[in-house]
């Protein structure tokens, strides 16, 4: 008797598709579709729908294996109705958001160094004095250029990784 996961499993071959293909298309990672073919765990009714919406099989074929016909007329139906993922894109939105409140305070914290470092160092922390002034506007700024290209280098590098 052919079982729940072998029945997704034979679905997909025959329509051509890898997990990974199948995943994306069902919005779910490759490894609960492998979970679902192997048996070690079966999808919500919601995600049961959509398989069985995209192969053009009925839900109680898919999970009985029970219908007029012991196979399905055909594994290659146009696409199903797009399931979409769990909310993927609020942990790049949170990612670039605590990326830009550390950029944010990185640069405060330059500019209170460069401050700090005339005060302690070079004795002449008087903002009125015009080389104090002029050496933070140079230092803080500075440090600001290199800290927001390590926000874009983040921002960058996130966006890869979710690509993956």
């Amino acid at each position: 008797m052919v079982e729940f996961g072998e029945r997704i499993y034979n679905l997909r071959k025959k329509s051509g598709l890898s997990q990974e293909e199948f995943a994306d298309k069902l919005g779910v990672s490759r490894q609960a579709v492998s979970k679902w073919e192997t048996g070690q765990s079966v999808p919500d009714s919601e995600k049961a729908a959509a398989i069985g919406a995209y192969f053009g099989v009925s839900l109680d074929w898919l999970i009985n294996g029970v219908e007029a016909a012991d196979e399905p007329q055909s594994a290659t139906v146009p696409e199903a109705p797009e399931v979409k993922p769990a909310r993927k894109k609020s942990g790049i939105v949170r990612a670039l958001i605590i990326a830009g409140i550390i950029t944010l305070a990185l640069i405060g914290v330059s500019a209170l160094s460069a401050f700090i470092f005339m005060l302690v160092v070079m004795k002449s922390a008087n903002l009125a004095d015009p080389a104090t002034f002029y050496m933070l506007l140079i230092v803080a700024p500075g440090w600001a250029v290199m800290f927001l290209i390590a926000f874009v280098v983040s921002v960058i590098v996130i966006k890869k990784r979710k690509k993956k």
